[in-house]
């Protein structure tokens, strides 16, 4: 059974609210921006695993894992210190490349490569995103 909303749905102020015509949801707000199908204001709790990405809806967290990120490409999580400059780093798994960390500045795509291990041999590149031998560092200093 569904529920089909003709109209838009508000429960008390910025409890719940559901657009009529977006159908996005709002969850401490009665609000959501346009880009957020579901945007919710304050504390969020999720017991359990979660598989987030475009994989296959099959497809479940492995055991012991809490958070299961699955792409079709790279799949990044973005950590980012929302002051003015916005220093952010991203920690990539790329299939065929392998595993990385990228230093960005300002929201922007990154081009700073601090940690990088290959995936099919196992080097690791400090500083380089192209290391040579099982460990090279490479400074700018």
């Amino acid at each position: 059974m569904a529920i089909k909303f003709l109209n838009t749905v508000q429960v008390d102020t910025d409890v719940l609210y559901v657009g009529a015509t977006s159908n996005n949801v709002g969850i401490g707000t009665s609000n959501p921006h346009t880009s957020n199908k579901l945007q919710i204001n304050g504390q969020l709790r999720v017991v359990g695993s979660q598989v987030i990405g475009n994989s296959n809806v099959a497809n479940l967290a492995p055991t012991g894992v809490q958070l299961h990120l699955k792409n079709s490409g790279s799949a990044v999580i973005r950590l980012e210190d929302s002051d003015s400059s916005n220093l952010a780093f991203d920690l990539k798994v790329d299939h065929g490349d392998g595993f990385s960390i990228i230093e960005t500045t300002g929201g922007d795509e990154g081009s700073d490569t601090r940690l990088f291990i290959e995936e099919t041999t196992g080097r690791v590149g400090i500083g380089t995103d192209n290391p040579t031998r099982q460990l090279e560092v490479v400074s700018s200093d």
